[in-house]
């Protein structure tokens, strides 16, 4: 057995996998605000909630956690969105609080969605494959040649920093990354602008549904607006399904993968676009690379970080069959 834990800025979650992938006992719950320590005691004592049935520790292979960040070996270097958890020796601490000599490995949320995808979803059967997590933020994984690919400074797949628009960049702002063009609260941040710049008539559909809160208005909703043939949220959605196809199109003619999956919330919602995005990739990547590479949405949702660290787990502890 193998325990995964996914620890997200908002919500961790976490469960017994076996060699096989098969999540048991699964568990989810918020994120402690505090951060810092009081979420490492949080993340040990769902470790030890989840090995409760399972005859203790002592039965499992090892511990895999998938951490929203930078880590290098033991060691989170930076989660932007857990407070204070940024250079703090993660394995050593929860060791510490297990009391047990448990094998622990920590793997970025790229890489682990990349390697559950990989494994047992939508890059399955493929040696190079490229993994694109559109929500909250935006980033990619890597597989080549069979092995995740980190890069020399472990941030390897940083694609939301891609630069996308020349005006921007002599402004030396943020807004020309690609980040601040597709990810969740970018999307949000446009229909909120223009409702307030034009009015509800703007679109008398975003108000609904956000009962006249214009600034609660979410990524959800304006995909849910366009659905309705709401003018604004449609503009909003094809800009978005643009730029994302411009970023499949840079990594096809950079890495040239098998294959490319596009997951995270956003990434999920951009399905019934599938066939825009890939006339894009089709007409502007390298022609041959073009051909060949095959354009996915992700098969395992919010289980891939899962799958990806116990994945993880089975190569760092040698017991992958």
């Amino acid at each position: 057995m193998i325990v995964a834990i996914d620890v997200g800025g908002t919500k961790i979650s976490g469960g017994i996998i076996t060699e096989e992938g098969v999540i048991k006992n699964f568990v989810k719950e918020a994120t402690r605000k505090e951060g810092g320590y009081i979420v490492v005691k949080q993340v040990a004592q769902i470790i030890e909630n989840l090995v409760k049935n399972i005859r203790g520790l002592n039965s499992v292979v090892g511990i895999g956690l998938s951490i929203p960040g930078i880590v290098n070996n033991d060691t989170v270097i930076m989660a932007p969105n857990i407070k204070d958890w940024e250079n703090i020796h993660l394995i050593e601490l929860l060791s510490l609080e297990l009391k047990n000599e448990i094998p622990i490995v920590l793997v970025d949320d790229r890489i682990s969605a990349t390697l559950g995808e990989y494994w047992l979803g939508a890059a399955r059967n493929s040696r190079n494959a490229v993994v694109i997590i559109i929500g909250t933020g935006v980033g990619a994984g890597i597989i080549i040649d069979g092995k995740p690919y980190s890069g020399s400074n472990e941030v390897a797949g940083a694609i939301g920093w891609w630069l996308t628009d020349h005006e921007e960049l002599v402004k030396e702002t943020f807004k020309g990354f690609l980040e601040e063009k597709v990810a969740g609260p970018a999307i949000a941040r446009k229909a909120i602008i223009e409702l307030k710049r034009q009015g509800e008539t703007a679109s008398e559909v975003l108000a609904r549904m956000c009962q006249h809160k214009i600034d609660e208005i979410t990524s959800e909703m304006v995909f849910d607006a366009a659905k309705q043939g709401d003018p604004l949220s449609i503009r909003i959605v094809e800009e978005v399904v643009e730029y994302v196809g411009m970023a499949v199109s840079n990594v096809v003619s950079v890495l040239d993968p098998e294959v490319v999956v596009i997951g995270g919330g956003v990434g999920k919602a951009l399905v019934n676009y599938s066939k825009k995005i890939e006339d894009i990739v089709k007409r502007f990547s390298q022609p041959y690379a073009a051909k060949k590479v095959k354009i996915a949405f992700s098969e395992l949702g919010d289980r891939a970080c899962l799958l990806g660290a116990a994945k993880y787990v089975l190569e760092k502890c040698g017991k992958n069959k």
